[in-house]
């Protein structure tokens, strides 16, 4: 009797685990997830509102991007042709990069204009600026290599990310602008004062000039009172004087110039005259006119600059800041879509681990079911 209760308590456990060919019962599988029914449909719902927690609890990413190279040179070619300033498409696009990516520049801007700054009040302004932006410049310095310049900000919902990229590179833009001008002003400033002082310098040597020959009439007027001759005269007439005509000839210069006293007093005098009345007027030479009209240039460039109208000399005012620097190749512009994970693929994932949770949960319960029935049934016989 009890080889016969041995035999029947095996029996089960043969077909549960210990069959000879372990063949699969596909309807028996059938009724395991029928009877646990309740296990797949409660992972799936479990496994669905943590996917949904997971999509809404954190805010979604956008990245929007800045593409340009450098400009052209006709883009300076108007303010190059000015005195005193020189600007390259190298430097100034290796310049507009490097001031993209000073956080001290873009502080400074947000100081200026709040609005820049789209950030919670947990996040500093410096690491905002740091984990925001990703900022890269690639400079070459050979003729034909290849320069760019790309500008990406990420962004939560809630935020106009393309509008406060594109105006932080305007202000940045503008900011270089109007710090060249600056430069441009204060070396036209300082090649003004140049100018003046090198016209001063001539006309000193030529007030020089004329107290030497002021000095020379005064001594010749002189020495023509003292020899009675106060008209023009030459060695010749003035031989057929008396005695001491001798001093007159030891006094002729080695190029065979007469000397001034020859011309007579009153000659002397009426020349002294018309230099004493007009010695600080008419001081001019080729050399103080070239000055005087490099310094008027200047000038009028210096009235542009003061009166704010040297964009529309150069006819630059309509040209926005930005391409007056660099050649945009795509402005930022609204992302179709968000970066990182999907919400849509975040629930598909959660639906289907919640579904192959749910098996083997079901398998799990249905093998320990099994277990504890085969002791209970062991524990009788």
């Amino acid at each position: 009797m009890s080889g016969q209760e041995n035999q029947q308590g095996v029996t089960p456990q043969m077909g549960y685990g210990h069959s000879v060919d372990d063949e699969i019962d596909l309807r028996e599988l059938a009724n395991i997830l029928i009877d646990g029914w309740y296990w797949l449909v409660g992972s799936v719902l479990l496994a669905t509102v943590l996917g949904l927690y997971i999509a809404l609890s954190g805010d979604r990413v956008y990245e929007t991007t800045f593409n340009a190279i450098p400009a052209d040179g006709a883009n300076y070619q108007a303010l190059n042709e000015l005195p005193g300033l020189a600007l390259g498409t190298g430097s100034v696009f290796r310049e507009f990069g490097n001031r993209l990516n000073s956080f001290q520049n873009y502080a400074t801007l947000v100081e200026q204009y709040p609005d820049l700054y789209q950030g919670d009040e947990e996040t500093s302004l410096l690491e905002h600026f740091t984990s925001k932006f990703s900022i890269e410049l690639s400079v070459s310095n050979e003729p034909n290599g290849v320069s760019s310049l790309s500008v990406t900000y990420a962004y939560p919902d809630g935020v106009n990310g393309p509008e406060l990229v594109n105006r932080y590179i305007a202000l940045t833009a503008e900011a270089i602008w109007k710090d060249y001008l600056q430069r441009f002003e204060v070396r036209t400033n300082s090649a003004m004062a140049r100018y003046s002082n090198d016209i001063d310098i001539q006309k000193q040597g030529l007030k020089a000039f004329r107290e030497e020959r002021l000095f020379e009439l005064t001594q010749a007027s002189t020495i023509a009172q003292d020899l009675g001759i106060e008209t023009p005269t030459t060695p010749q007439d003035y031989g057929r004087q008396p005695a001491g005509s001798e001093v007159i000839y030891a006094n002729i210069n080695a190029d065979g110039r007469l000397p001034l006293y020859f011309m007579g007093s009153r000659a002397l005098e009426a020349e002294k005259k018309v230099i004493e009345e007009s010695f600080d007027t008419g001081l001019l030479n080729q050399a103080i006119r070239a000055l005087q009209q490099e310094l008027l240039r200047r000038e009028i460039v210096r009235t542009l600059l003061s009166e704010g109208e040297l964009d529309n000399y150069v006819g630059m005012s309509h040209i926005p800041y930005t391409e007056r620097l660099v050649t945009v190749l795509d402005y930022a512009l609204e992302p179709q879509r968000p970066v990182g994970r999907s919400r849509a693929l975040t629930m598909i994932v959660s639906v289907f681990a919640g579904g192959m949770f749910g098996l083997v949960l079901t398998f799990l319960v249905k093998f320990a079911g099994s277990v504890l029935s085969y002791r209970r049934e062991k524990a009788k016989s």
